[in-house]
């Protein structure tokens, strides 16, 4: 048998649906395929990768917040950025490093809502009247009023404070403390040696 004759059984065994005779048509067809794919297959990149200024096919807008204190530093703390459109809510988000990105479908008047522990609640109204992207800067003030808790201690309610008491007071007795002093939390004191 000749080479091209067992290439056309080795191929005809592969494609179960092309006969013998036609392995030459079937061949054609298979290197037809992949030169195909050869031509098609490096183009597939250059299509859109569906970022924020594409995502809504040229209709949205990326509004970039940025959270600022009296100095004009972006905050550290966390903020919680709310957007309305009339009394309607838009959207909402966290702050990272004083900065909150938020999408909406259409153009028109926003207003803009700031809350973050310390300070004043803040808000600004704009104006978009392109799509694309748009920057918005926040400052807020520090609140006045003192702090109604000492940061980095639990708030509880009286019957779960009553059972932590309860339940740690045999603890601090046995590390040296007394209960009416230690707080939950609190470092164990050494014992006077």
């Amino acid at each position: 048998m000749r080479r091209s004759q067992a290439h056309c059984f080795r191929l005809a065994s592969l494609l179960p649906s092309v006969p013998a005779s036609n392995c030459f048509s079937a061949l054609s067809r298979l290197l037809l395929l992949l030169l195909f794919g050869v031509v098609v297959v490096p183009h597939s990149p250059a299509q859109d990768t569906g970022t924020v200024a594409t995502e809504f096919h040229g209709k949205g807008v990326a509004i970039s917040v940025t959270i600022r204190d009296s100095t004009g530093e972006p905050i550290s703390s966390l903020a919680l950025v709310k957007l309305f459109r009339g009394t309607i809510p838009a959207g909402q988000a966290q702050t990272s490093h004083g900065r909150a990105e938020l999408v909406v479908y259409d153009v028109g008047e926003f207003t803009v809502v700031v809350q973050s522990a310390g300070y004043t609640t803040a808000q600004k109204d704009l104006f978009i009247d392109a799509p694309g992207n748009a920057e918005v800067d926040v400052y807020l003030r520090a609140s006045s009023a003192a702090p109604t808790a000492i940061p980095g201690r639990p708030l509880l309610a009286p019957k779960a404070r009553k059972a932590l008491d309860e339940g740690a007071r045999p603890w601090r007795r046995q590390l040296g403390g007394s209960a009416e002093t230690s707080q939950p939390g609190d470092a164990p004191r050494p014992r006077p040696s």
